[in-house]
């Protein structure tokens, strides 16, 4: 798997699913899927990286779950003020459809993006018939009876409901890291 951090991407003929993907959660999974089924399209994970939001998983962990799904390239895009100033319209058609060369792009039916989130679906469906791509919405993934979101789990994990959280992953939840032993005092 390709990892880029900074741009121009520079990337051709891709199939492009866009989110916070904190979590890797099983909702997250619907998206990357349909961008698996995108024949011989390059698979590419584009991410923002966000300092103010508690992760579920560390970048290492995201990297190495998207890895284990199929991703071919994985975009950690920093949420800096350019990003978060640019209008739907141009993040679109710089940054997805020119520096990523997107054929195809797939988000979920809460997706908001561009400044104050003012882009959405509808916005996409009207852009994909002029800028030549095309869009698959995913619907919001649900169990036990509300969405599958990070928000909720992160709350489960902190109030320590594994198996709920396990449920809501699609895996057991893990952590990715070096073991480094110490001074060998402890039992």
């Amino acid at each position: 798997m390709i990892i880029l951090e900074k741009r121009p991407y520079r990337l051709e003929n891709t199939a492009v699913c866009i989110g916070k993907f904190d979590g890797l959660h099983s909702g997250h999974r619907m998206l990357i899927d349909t961008v698996r089924t995108c024949g011989n399209d390059t698979k590419v994970l584009f991410t923002f990286s966000f300092t103010n939001i508690p992760a579920i998983y560390s970048r290492e962990e995201k990297r190495y779950l998207a890895q284990m799904l199929g991703v071919d390239v994985y975009i950690d895009c920093p949420f800096d003020e350019n990003i978060s100033h640019m209008s739907p319209d141009v993040f679109l058609n710089e940054v997805i459809v020119g520096e990523c060369g997107a054929r195809v792009v797939v988000v979920g039916e809460d997706f908001r993006f561009g400044y104050e989130r003012s882009g959405d679906v509808d916005f996409l469906r009207k852009q994909s018939r002029t800028d030549g791509f095309s869009l698959h919405v995913c619907p919001q993934k649900r169990a036990f009876g509300e969405v599958v979101s990070s928000t909720r789990i992160r709350e489960r994990l902190r109030e320590g409901d594994m198996d709920m959280v396990n449920q809501l992953l699609g895996q057991p939840y893990f952590i990715y890291g070096d073991v480094c032993h110490g001074n060998r005092i402890g039992s």
